[in-house]
């Protein structure tokens, strides 16, 4: 009943080319007698129940996003490789002409500038903290201080 519920043209006529193929792909795992297929989408109980109570017409449309949910991660299926980072990366690449070494090496460049850069600027930025650091130093020096016997002797005294 649920194979021909799934067939009925009246209700996938509105399911899109990707959709169908996945529908396709169901409905040979739920025809198939193989238990030991590696990733075959099966109808759990809390599934059989909600199948119960939802409208027919949907139930195709229900069943292709419980096999999307259940099979696509095992499978690692991406369903739309354009919105992955990867994806997006080869659109760039595509877009912008180039090979992708030429492409790789034009980020490789724009990376080495973008380092000098940085280490310019903290060249200049230690430096100055380097000539900071001396003067305050020179100045603990020069600041009139105990010497190390009289140091003891006070701190002895407190102690005792």
């Amino acid at each position: 009943a649920l194979i021909s519920m799934i067939s009925d043209e009246t209700k996938i006529n509105e399911i899109g080319k990707n959709d169908m193929k996945i529908l396709n792909l169901l409905k040979k795992d739920l025809l198939s007698n193989e238990d030991q297929k590696e990733f075959k989408f099966n109808l759990k109980p809390n599934v059989v129940d909600e199948i119960k109570i939802i409208d027919p017409k949907k139930v195709p449309l229900y069943l292709i996003n419980r096999y999307k949910y259940e099979i696509f991660p095992q499978k690692k299926i991406i369903e739309d490789y354009d919105l992955s980072l990867s994806g997006s990366l080869l659109k760039e690449i595509e877009n912008s002409g180039l090979t992708f070494q030429e492409y790789g090496m034009n980020i490789s460049h724009s990376h080495k500038k973008e380092m000098s850069d940085l280490a310019k600027d903290n060249e200049e930025y230690f430096a100055e903290k380097a000539k900071e650091s001396l003067i305050e130093a020179k100045k603990i020096e020069e600041d009139r201080q105990i010497s190390f016997e009289d140091y003891l002797k006070d701190f002895l005294n407190k102690i005792s």
